[in-house]
């Protein structure tokens, strides 16, 4: 990923939480390698929010793949994997998404 994406998404998710929130949920990759910042984007991420909500529920859905860090585990309170739902348009009739979300 490019670093100038990944720091103004990030600063957009750890702007959110430092106003304050209940927990947070981040549905993210597992894999995320930012050019000219870090090879571990989602544990840099988590551990920014960690610093920004110490006491705050952390928890995050990565793919089934997902390369999962000391960093990650170490900065959050729940880790699950989830499988990609495929893609359900209006132009498949007769098609629904939700086999795909029950399976």
């Amino acid at each position: 990923m490019d670093g100038k994406a990944y720091d103004r998404i990030c600063e957009a998710i750890c702007s959110a939480v430092a106003k304050g929130c209940d927990a947070v949920f981040l549905d993210l990759h597992g894999a995320m390698v930012v050019a000219d910042r870090t090879d571990d984007g989602e544990g840099t991420l988590l551990e920014n929010l960690r610093a920004i909500a110490p006491r705050t529920p952390i928890a995050v859905s990565l793919d089934l793949h997902a390369n999962v860090s000391e960093r990650m585990v170490r900065n959050c309170d729940v880790i699950t994997g989830t499988r990609p739902i495929r893609t359900w348009t209006s132009t498949n009739p007769g098609s629904s998404p939700a086999p795909s979300c029950c399976a």
